[in-house]
Formats: structure tokens, sequence, C-alpha cells
């Protein structure tokens, strides 16, 4: 019966190193989405597939996206349109916070690394230590751009064409461990009552 137990333990573990984490997106979000703005766009559009289109955080704004039920881990990314670091232009200069966390539960929050984001690069991967199933975005650009001046006379921050994060729990992954695991709970119960 040892043998068995061991035999299981191995193939768990063989077959849950060799399955590679998922991408997902966001299933929900707390935007207002009936905020000013023709360009603002709404704010499934951070997490539609498709960088081409965003969501525009208004300066201060604060907006989570939630993964529920599923969970994340990092690393994860985001996708900033307007590069404005890169176009040298510095009213374009936009900066966003983000944290992870548990929905319903602030004191679990945490800022990710690096913080904060600027959008100068385009696309920029974050760290964090932990399993979460919120990701939250704050804009920041007044506390640290040099001369953010919105160029259309709204209080424009930083835009999220894309968010991405790897899940905690590759599903395919876990079912399959759990049938190992009581196949082989049921072959050892089988050949104990045989014995």
């Amino acid at each position: 019966m040892k043998t068995i137990f061991l035999t299981a333990a191995a193939a768990m573990f063989a077959l849950g190193t060799s399955v590679s984490a998922a991408v997902i997106s966001p299933t929900s979000d707390n935007a207002n989405n009936a905020l000013p703005g023709d360009a603002r766009g709404v704010s499934s559009d951070a997490y539609d597939g498709d960088p081409n289109t965003f969501f525009e955080l208004e300066f201060g704004e604060t907006v989570e996206f939630y993964f529920s039920p599923a969970l994340f881990q990092s690393p994860g990314s985001v996708i900033e349109v307007t590069n404005g670091g890169d176009a040298g232009r510095i009213e374009w200069d936009e900066y966003v916070r983000v944290e992870v966390g548990i929905q319903g539960d602030e004191g679990s929050f945490i800022t990710v690394d690096p913080d904060p984001i600027s959008n100068a690069t385009g696309t920029v991967a974050f760290t964090f230590e932990g399993i979460f199933n919120t990701l939250r975005f704050t804009d920041v650009t007044l506390d640290f751009a040099v001369g953010s001046v919105s160029t259309d006379d709204r209080p424009a921050g930083f835009d999220i064409a894309e968010i991405t994060v790897i899940s905690a729990v590759p599903l395919p992954a876990g079912v399959l461990l759990l049938g190992t695991a009581l196949g082989g709970l049921g072959l050892a119960r089988r050949r104990r009552k045989a014995a």
C-alpha cells in the first residue's frame, strides 16, 4: 500500500509541474461607466482582448477588476495606450498604482512592483507575492507627473488597454490530479479488501 501512495504522489507531482499556467481575464468590475468623455471607453475595454480599445481613468479615480471565482498569481501586465514618455509629451505623462487583494477584504490589498506604473513604455509587467482575485487601479497622475495637463480639458488619467494575470490554479491539471489521487485511493482500498 505504501508503494501505491508513493506512486500516486509521484504521478501528481509530475503532472502538476508539467502544466503551464493560463492567462485569465476579469469577469466584472466596479467602474462608473457613466462618467463623461467620448474617449474614455467602457471598463470592459480594459480586458476585451483588443489592445486598440481602452478604458481611461480620470485623475484620482479607482477601479477594481474582479476575477471571481478564479484566483490569480504573479506576474501580471498592463498595456497603456498613450505612451506619453515615448512621445516626449509631458502633458501625456500618466501614472497608476496597482494593488492586488481579495474582493471585500480591504486589509488584504498590497501594492505591486513597480509602483507607480507609468505610461512611458506601453506594456508594463508587474509582480507581487500571493494569490488574489481582485486588481485595483488608482490613477496617481497628479501625484507624480510634472506638468500633467489634459489636452482636451478633461481630467484624463491612465489609459488601460489590456490587463492580464496568470491563473493560480490551472483547472484541467487540478481535475487530472484529483482523479489520479482518487483512483490511487480506490485501488489501495480494493487491494486491502482483497487481502
